[in-house]
């Protein structure tokens, strides 16, 4: 599984940015690029979250929570290449040449440079930063986070890096299609590498407006996931890596209907179910 470690590494950079454009500062970057030349986008899927189980039931209620929770932490992090640019949207921009972008905020001896430049066919974003912000030594020009994307930003990869060093802490990468109506997500522990691969996210917007989410952590957990267009039926299957015979085993599955009516169901490790909780509207 993708360890905590590098969840939180990611976060570090991610959560402060909020604060860093809402905050008092020293804001640099005082002049929009021309129109029509705008800093570029990174667009996001939009995996839904919006359940309803349509039943008082505790247990209905402990079920839909687990639900929109997971449905919650996919989209979340479907939503992490974004997160890079999302809280500066907002921010003003100054052109440092015909081919980049960028925008500069200091606090607290802290310095963090955002920087958006064109090459060729893709774009590479940076995250600079200098001074004492809080780490275990002052940075000087240390490159925190690096990514490239594509044009329209449809795919994508993104690296957060060791403290003060060059060595690729963690990574993620995107491919969304052109109709954004599906997409895949990859995380890795250390640099963009198969044998680094520890989570998978996968999302399907069908015709009929239902949606389909796969959550892998390799070798440890899976869950597999079908939203209704309404929210108000679905289903939820987790299941557990057995190393012995490499493969997923069923754990339990939750079911919720139009009607309000459910059930949340255990398997063994043969896959035979073992226990079951039903509720009504």
């Amino acid at each position: 599984m993708l360890r905590f470690r590098s969840l939180a590494w990611v976060l570090l950079f991610l959560v402060p940015m909020v604060c860093l454009v809402s905050c008092g500062g020293d804001k640099k970057g005082t002049t929009q690029p021309p129109p029509g030349d705008e800093v570029p986008a990174i667009p996001a899927a939009e995996v839904t979250t919006d359940v309803e189980f349509g039943s008082n039931d505790p247990v209905a209620q402990q079920a839909e929570s687990m639900v929109e929770g997971q449905l919650a932490l996919a989209g979340a992090m479907a939503s992490m290449g974004q997160a890079y640019m999302a809280p500066l949207g907002g921010a003003d921009w100054q052109s440092a040449g015909s081919q980049c972008w960028t925008y500069s905020y200091g606090h607290a001896g802290c310095s963090w440079v955002y920087q958006v430049c064109r090459l060729a066919l893709l774009y590479e974003w940076t995250l600079t930063l200098n001074g004492t912000c809080g780490g275990t030594a002052p940075y000087s020009n240390w490159v925190a986070m690096r990514g490239t994307t594509t044009a329209d930003g449809h795919e994508g990869t993104m690296r957060v890096y060791e403290e003060n060093s060059t060595a690729v802490h963690s990574a993620w990468a995107w491919l969304i299609a052109a109709d954004n109506k599906s997409a895949t997500w990859s995380f890795y522990d250390g640099d963009v590498h198969q044998d680094n691969l520890t989570a998978l996210l996968e999302w399907v917007e069908n015709p009929d407006g239902s949606e389909d989410v796969v959550w892998t952590w390799y070798e440890s957990v899976r869950f597999e996931t079908h939203v209704s267009a309404s929210g108000n039926a679905g289903w939820m299957e987790l299941y557990n890596w057995d190393a012995a015979e490499s493969e997923w085993v069923l754990a339990w599955k939750i079911v919720w209907n139009a009607d309000g009516s459910g059930y949340w169901a255990w398997y063994d490790d043969t896959g035979e179910e073992i226990s079951r909780q039903t509720w009504s509207s």
